[in-house]
């Protein structure tokens, strides 16, 4: 039987999915707000059932009635939008639904099936089909994803919407399309046959990539299936492959300025970033850059591991999945490192277009104000939904970002040494192991989503490469694998993302020496996926385990008690090949040396051409408070307070400092770094912090990348992480690279090239290896606009993300002035530029060329930041602030908003010096010091040879002082928060 459930929120209490709804539109578009008088949502649930209706029925006011807060009948509204799910897209209230009614009524339901939609019900008579589905378009349908239906009230009071006629075709099976593998005539294709066949499957191969194929298969004397293809071109994607990265690079450069780098670069993670890791080969690094996370000993029980993927190009379809599957996504990263970690953290770095940026978009162009939520709420939803805290992130806004977003999602986690004498790095896969494909199902969501992320964004997408995340699944699976491996029931295992089995089984096998599996034994979400997309689905909450045959029992046994669903496709041997059977049908059989070792080399050349700058800033802020005011109400600045606070930082009950320091008075200041307890048994912290400046990049991206590492690096001084140049530090780096294609473009590429090689400068002079990574390279979008053809590219862009330690995390301190009388310093040499900075951005009438550019002094940072990362420092400091965006006073501004004070700056103090008030660069950290230990602290910093420079005297009054210029702190908050996103 069929049925239709409608879960509505009683009509005198607010509704805060709808007052959420109105609050966008009203940001979006004021005008159309104004006639909506309200909107309420309503959650739908169709129901196909193997039972009595009477037995429904109980079981379906135990699940979805709440006497207290809904009510029976929908509340009279003038248009109606219905949205449900295309079919065999995750739907996870659907299968929570389902599951519900299996509890309740006390029996397997394996014939009954739920799925979910929606109902947003418009109050406003003066509102046109047009402006709803306007408003559809834009925040509630993603074609991708969803199907709708607009009705006015009269069409919905005719709407037959309870009747088994319109609810049984969302459970009538697909007809079944024909599912044998498809046998593809490369061999007599032509050059141009061969690009068109990847243009069109959408293989992102190059043409001597398709040529390379093309020969294996003549000399294996037959035609390849389209399974071989499609995972030949999911193991050779620049998604997987990182091509780029490993390219010979001829590079050649016009510049007065040598900073070392050759003309001729074999491969630059070789030489730049994994070269740069081998030049310091610290005792506590256990596994970098061969593993799904780098891992390293954080004390003699622990290890922890950390990864940061991007996940751009889903995000720019579908903000929300797209965000919520990197998430959920890096958090397997972590659970498929070594033999398994615990994620205990969650990062998030977003680079979206301005928010104003509404109208006049390029065709396909999510807003970004629209987008950003989208995003944001995945990133919730993933880590909240699964008890991860998120602890730490950044956004940024620049233009360049609108035609596609820069999507960062980091996790760490926590692993236990060693069990049973077996180290938590090792990874081992013996002969016979089986292949396990451990919690979601198999869907037609995720297809070719690592191809599709190696292209260009374009108008014209496939709905297929878009996924749907599920972390209450994923948060079951997580438990039960920690528990299996506590158990030594398995052997290994890594996580299925991009190219699903294809990528995880392929990889197991080359470790292994082959594998041969089975795909028609894998649970699906629906029947009549083809073998190709069963092997290279990205169809989320899945990984891989390798399974002795011995623990086979023991593992499905548990699993099932936990509720776990588990598909045994095959074992691993020592055959290889990596071979794919559908039932009897053999439609794969590759050499893992050609899968893994065959793909061809790139050439690529960059040319570097110097740009021109000023060698000393002369520029002046006659009233530089004003222009503090003005900086603060920047995007890039201002309180990102109401995103925040989204976010769970307590989960886990580890957070010490978080991301806001906040008083009674409710007010904050943005913290630079998270402190997290590593365990219930010591003091030990963590501590995580990142740094990026893309709009750095647009002078040198070698200076660029050097900034990048400085931040991060005293973001996690800022709150007292240890550091020395020696080998008992715990500090370690993770490079994310976001990059518009270099590979037709020399000006891109030499960029790169600069950046890897200030990565490497910065890495050695800090004697801080880099343990892990990910790069991103095809973040250029391709369309049209107003008719004409457009093409918007990302800036290059480096995030760092720096995790280090804490000794004793009692002693972490925050950024915001505590006392009155205390003692104001700038510590660190001035490394300034005001070229590219935030004060740039408000003088934009002046030539780049008659600014500066910031240049480090490592040699005169290293000794102040070895004394911030000593236990000497710990007691010293009252707050302790790094110097980023804005410069110096946006830096002491927000130092003074948590407690409500105010500080007296020396009037001999250049404040009107714009490089020295509002530059930016490195090296620099504002401090408050009590007034009865600032003789001595200075005395040490003197006989030190450290730079600083006293700056004023926190006081009582919460107000900015300077010679005759005055400003309230009030203002300077409200111009930070007044807009807060």
């Amino acid at each position: 039987m069929f049925n239709r459930t409608e879960v509505i929120l009683h009509k005198n209490l607010q509704d805060p999915k709808g007052l959420s709804l109105q609050n966008k539109i009203k940001k979006w578009n004021p005008a159309l707000a104004e006639k909506i008088k309200s909107i309420r949502v309503v959650d739908l649930f169709w129901s196909q059932f193997e039972g009595e209706q009477k037995e429904f029925e109980a079981a379906a006011q135990d699940v979805w009635w709440d006497a207290i807060t809904q009510q029976k009948d929908l509340p009279g509204s003038d248009w109606i939008v219905e949205r449900e799910y295309h079919p065999g897209m995750t739907d996870n209230l659907g299968r929570t639904g389902h599951e519900a009614l299996e509890i309740c009524c006390q029996r397997p339901l394996e014939e009954s099936a739920v799925t979910s939609g929606q109902l947003y019900l418009f109050t406003g008579a003066e509102l046109h089909r047009e402006e709803i589905s306007k408003i559809t378009e834009t925040f509630i349908s993603n074609s991708l994803i969803h199907r709708h239906r607009i009705f006015d009230h009269v069409e919905f009071a005719k709407h037959l919407r309870f009747e088994s006629s319109e609810i049984a075709p969302k459970f009538t099976p697909p007809k079944l399309a024909a599912t044998a593998a498809l046998m593809i005539p490369i061999s007599t294709m032509n050059e141009t046959q061969l690009k068109e066949l990847s243009q069109k499957n959408l293989l992102s191969l190059n043409l001597n990539e398709m040529l390379a194929i093309q020969s294996y298969f003549k000399s294996e004397k037959r035609e390849p299936t389209d399974v071989e293809i499609e995972i030949l071109a999911q193991t050779w994607s620049e998604h997987c492959k990182h091509k780029i990265f490993a390219a010979d690079v001829e590079y050649t450069e016009e510049t007065t300025h040598k900073v070392g780098i050759p003309n001729k670069i074999a491969g630059l993670f070789k030489t730049t970033i994994a070269g740069t890791t081998k030049e310091l080969p610290k005792p506590w690094l256990l596994s970098v850059f061969k593993d799904n996370a780098g891992i390293v000993a954080f004390s003699d029980d622990d290890a922890l591991c950390i990864k940061v993927e991007t996940h751009n190009s889903p995000s720019a379809l579908d903000p929300f999945g797209g965000a919520i599957t990197g998430i959920v996504g890096v958090n397997r990263d972590i659970l498929g490192c070594g033999f398994g970690a615990k994620p205990i953290f969650n990062t998030d770095v977003f680079c979206v277009g301005p928010l104003e940026m509404t109208n006049n978009l390029p065709a396909g162009i999510i807003p970004p104000i629209q987008l950003l939520e989208g995003i944001r709420s995945g990133v919730e939803a993933g880590g909240n939904q699964s008890g991860i805290p998120t602890v730490n992130g950044a956004l940024y806004f620049d233009p360049s970002f609108v035609g596609k977003p820069l999507v960062f999602c980091g996790s760490g986690g926590i692993m236990p040494r060693k069990i049973a004498e077996k180290q938590c790095f090792e990874k081992e896969i013996r002969a016979q192991d089986l292949i396990c494909m451990v919690g979601g199902r198999i869907g037609r969501d995720g297809i070719h989503g690592a191809t599709f992320s190696s292209l260009e964004m374009t108008e014209s997408i496939p709905s297929s490469v878009v996924q749907l995340g599920d972390p209450i699944t994923q948060r079951r699976m997580t438990d039960f694998l920690i528990e299996a491996r506590d158990l030594g029931m398995y052997r290994t295992l890594t996580d299925n993302g991009a190219g699903g089995l294809s990528s995880s089984v392929g990889e197991m096998a080359d470790l292994a020496g082959g594998a041969r599996m089975d795909v028609r034994l894998a649970k699906t979400k629906m029947p009549g996926l083809k073998p190709f997309e069963l092997v290279i689905s990205e169809s989320q909450e899945r990984m891989t385990v390798a399974v002795p045959p011995e623990d086979k029992d023991k593992f499905l046994e548990l699993a099932h008690r936990r509720g776990v669903e588990v598909s045994v496709l095959g074992e691993f041997n020592k055959s290889r090949r990596f071979e794919v059977f559908y039932g009897s049908d053999k439609v794969a059989d590759l050499s893992l040396e050609f899968l893994h070792e065959g793909c061809p080399t790139l050439k690529l050349k960059g040319h570097w051409k110097e740009k021109s700058f000023a060698a000393k800033s002369t520029a002046q802020e006659v009233r530089p408070f004003q222009t503090l005011k003005a900086l603060l109400q920047r995007p890039n600045i201002r309180s990102k307070e109401n995103l925040i606070r989204q976010y769970d930082h307590e989960v886990q009950g580890r957070s010490v400092i978080k991301s806001l320091q906040t008083s009674k008075k409710q007010r904050s200041t943005p913290n630079d770094a998270a402190v997290l307890a590593v365990s219930l048994d010591n003091n030990l912290g963590v501590v995580v912090g990142c740094g990026l400046a893309p709009r750095m990049s647009q002078a040198d991206p070698y200076i660029m990348a050097q900034m990048a590492v400085d931040e991060s690096v005293r973001n996690l001084l800022s709150v007292g992480a240890e550091f020395s140049l020696g080998d008992d530090t715990v500090l370690s780096l993770i490079d994310n690279f976001c990059w518009p294609d270099p590979v037709e473009d020399a000006e891109k590429m030499a960029a790169l090239v600069r950046t890897c090689y200030g990565l490497r400068k910065a890495c050695l002079a800090l004697k801080a290896p880099l343990i892990s990574g990910k790069d991103s390279m095809k973040n250029d979008y391709k369309g049209t606009k107003n008719g004409e053809p457009v093409k918007v590219s990302v800036l290059p862009t480096l995030l760092v993300t720096a995790m280090g330690r804490m000794p004793d995390y009692r002693m972490a301190r925050s950024a915001d002035f505590k006392v009155a009388g205390d003692k104001v310093y700038r510590l660190g040499p001035q490394q300034n530029g005001l070229a590219q900075s935030e004060w740039h951005g408000l003088r934009a009438e002046l030539s780049q060329n008659t600014l500066t550019v910031p240049q480090p002094d490592w040699d005169s940072a290293l000794p102040i930041y070895e004394w911030l990362g000593s236990k000497e420092s710990a007691g010293l400091l009252r707050s302790c602030h790094d110097v980023s965006e804005g410069g110096l006073f946006v830096a002491l501004a927000e130092s003074c908003f948590t407690n409500n004070l105010g500080l007296t700056i020396h009037s001999q103090f250049n404040a009107q010096d714009a490089n020295v008030a509002f530059g930016e660069g490195f090296h620099q950290f504002v401090v408050s010091i009590a007034a009865d230990k600032a003789a001595s602290v200075e005395a040490f910093w003197k006989n030190q040879n450290m730079a600083y420079t006293e700056i004023g005297i926190v006081t009582e009054n919460p107000e900015w002082k300077w010679q005759t210029e005055k400003i309230s702190v009030d203002d300077l908050y409200q111009a930070w928060s007044g807009e807060a996103l």
